[in-house]
């Protein structure tokens, strides 16, 4: 179990599979990314805080997901291409993961000007999203002050921390916290792993 402020759990899932698997087949591509990463959240709640349910989630004043309850537990959720990605904490986080593709050079460069970090273009759009959600604000084409310190990635404000990961080949994945140690790798959840969840999210959502 998660012990405060001391680490940040860290999960994913290729849900390709079960995209198109019944009953979520039938689904639209947006509702089943929502059912998945509320799936994945349940599991990584589950294997972290030993919870049995799921919380009900709401939204603050900008737009970041929180729990209805204040419960003391912090989370994040991304999706990009086949992957879901999810972040929980008993300290206040972000995550993002983005799927390798070509983009317009214009883009390109106005997500990497007036930066400092000396990084690849996907793994800075990850630590920057991961931060931004990590405050619960900022926008992505503005400079996000995130610096290197001892080898550290640290986000403007010097106490928050960042990390990015390689886990899997064609695309970028990063995280934010204020815990004081993060993960090593992600931990990977299978797709059938995952299935008994997203059919309980799915029944709560009818």
């Amino acid at each position: 179990m998660l012990r405060h402020g001391l680490l940040i759990g860290l999960y994913i899932c290729d849900i390709n599979n079960l995209r198109n698997t019944a009953p979520f087949s039938s689904l639209s591509k947006r509702k089943a990314e929502s059912v998945f990463s509320r799936a994945l959240l349940f599991k990584s709640l589950a294997a972290v805080f030993e919870l049995k349910t799921l919380p009900d989630i709401i939204f603050d004043e900008n737009g970041k997901p929180c729990f209805k309850e204040a419960c003391g537990i912090h989370f994040s959720l991304s999706h990009s291409g086949d992957f879901v990605a999810a972040a929980v904490s008993d300290v206040p986080c972000g995550v993002d993961i983005e799927k390798k593709k070509p983009r317009p050079e214009r883009f390109i460069k106005k997500i990497m000007e007036n930066e400092s970090l000396d990084t690849g273009f996907y793994e800075l759009w990850c630590l920057k999203e991961a931060y931004f959600k990590l405050m619960g604000t900022g926008e992505l084409l503005r400079p996000s002050g995130i610096f290197l310190k001892d080898e550290k990635i640290c986000g403007p404000d010097g106490s928050s921390a960042g990390k990015v990961f390689s886990t899997v080949p064609g695309y970028a994945l990063a995280v934010f916290s204020y815990s004081s140690k993060l993960p090593d790798e992600p931990v990977i959840i299978s797709s059938e792993e995952l299935f008994d969840s997203a059919l309980c999210v799915l029944d709560m959502r009818h």
